[in-house]
């Protein structure tokens, strides 16, 4: 499902020709219909493609990246939703001549495995310093070091950051 759009470019288009916004997903959790602001697009101090929109807790948000506007299979980028503003980054823009880009707005009680690695995004968000949800070989790291990979110790509800 496609959510109303409306985005503040700034004249993005003048300094950003190769960069498209494809449009706004998300998964249905109610039969009302919301609107979705990206309220800034730009380049941050490192050179990496920033988008700021207005985020809700229920939610997490996905930057998906890809060659056309009909295909977006790489993910960039994910965050929580909280109360303030959302900030998604691709940090490889520049690896890129034009680029294609969906935000997939996914409430938390829906969440999927971005990277089919068996631990659902949500999860992942909740664990940044060890699991990235782009990142399908963070399941068999053992950031604790106590012989149970990631994977395993989130299908035993045990701490990944602590032996157990």
């Amino acid at each position: 499902m496609f959510q109303s759009l409306s985005i503040n470019l700034n004249d993005a288009l003048r300094y950003f020709p190769l960069v498209f916004l494809a449009g706004i997903t998300g998964l249905p959790s109610t039969a009302q219909e919301t609107t979705f602001n990206v309220e800034s697009i730009g380049l941050n101090q490192n050179g990496e493609l920033l988008l700021q929109f207005p985020t809700e807790e229920s939610y997490y948000y996905r930057l998906m990246r890809g060659p056309t506007a009909v295909v977006q299979d790489s993910v960039v980028d994910a965050i929580l939703g909280d109360s303030e503003s959302g900030k998604l980054i691709d940090p490889s823009i520049a690896e890129y001549k034009r680029a294609f880009y969906v935000i997939d707005k996914i409430a938390l009680d829906q969440a999927i495995d971005s990277d089919n690695d068996g631990i659902d995004d949500v999860f992942e968000l909740q664990h940044p310093s060890i699991l990235n949800p782009a990142n399908p070989a963070d399941a068999a790291y053992d950031f604790d070091l106590d012989t149970v990979s990631n994977f395993d110790e989130y299908i035993d509800g045990t701490d990944l950051s602590t032996s157990s």
